[in-house]
């Protein structure tokens, strides 16, 4: 399972990575900001996505505060 954080705060991947080890099942089912923001404080869950060794490619985009991504994973 990849989550993909944008880190708007002073924590690093060693703090927020064991957040999301325990409570990925939680914050995968978050639907809106408040509850995402009950687990990553001001970091913003961009997307999550479930992968495999098919996937090939996949893409995350949207839209978190005023800012849009689209981002282009390609494995190899």
């Amino acid at each position: 399972i990849l989550f993909f954080i944008e880190e708007d705060s002073f924590r690093n991947i060693e703090q927020i990575e064991p957040i999301i080890r325990i409570y990925f099942k939680e914050i995968m089912k978050c639907k809106d900001y408040n509850q995402i923001k009950k687990y990553l404080g001001e970091d913003d869950l961009l997307g999550v996505k479930i992968i495999n060794s098919s996937t090939k490619k996949f893409t995350i985009s949207g839209m978190s505060s005023l800012d849009t991504f689209n981002y282009l994973f390609v494995f190899k």
